[in-house]
């Protein structure tokens, strides 16, 4: 697991820190990775949330670390051609 990836597999045995999570929803399962530039900005957290508990394997998580790298870069592409036009 990389270095602020963060994955909880059910809040019912762990405080939540995300009231989201704990709250009216009851959400089971969070799992979610910082999007961040190459600059080591964080812009945000790609996450994944379900009703129902989730077990992720080593290759699910880094299933959602190339999916964070995906968005991060489109959003770096569409910062850098707006900076050329």
């Amino acid at each position: 697991m990389s270095r602020g990836s963060s994955r909880t597999q059910e809040w019912t045995r762990e405080p939540c820190p995300t009231p989201l999570v704990a709250g009216e929803l009851g959400l089971q399962f969070y799992a979610g990775i910082p999007l961040r530039t190459r600059e080591g900005y964080n812009l945000g957290t790609l996450c994944f949330i379900d009703r129902e508990p989730r077990t992720l394997n080593s290759q699910d998580f880094r299933t959602l670390e190339d999916l964070a790298a995906i968005v991060m870069n489109d959003l770096e592409q569409r910062m850098q051609s707006r900076r050329v036009s």
